[in-house]
């Protein structure tokens, strides 16, 4: 099993808030018919996805900076969707 690096943790938890971000964002190109965004943006998550398996695969202590990322990403993105429905 790999060491645990900080940085590397970081760098994880940064790419699964913007894979959320990003998935957030999938799902409104496709409602709207956007195909050839919903489609370069579906093949943005999947390359960080797959970053974060190779990472996690060789240490799985990687695993919770990747839930903690997920968490905020999808927080964040229902957070600034329901400012901008007040508005």
């Amino acid at each position: 099993m790999e060491e645990f690096n900080l940085t590397t943790a970081v760098i994880i938890f940064v790419t699964y808030i913007l894979i959320d971000i990003l998935y957030a964002a999938y799902i409104i190109f496709v409602a709207n018919g956007r195909a050839f965004l919903s489609a370069l943006v579906s093949s943005g998550i999947y390359g960080l996805i797959a970053f974060g398996v190779v990472t996690f695969s060789r240490n799985f202590l990687y695993l919770i900076p990747l839930v903690a990322g997920a968490f905020i990403g999808t927080y964040v993105v229902v957070k600034f969707q329901k400012k901008i429905s007040k508005s």
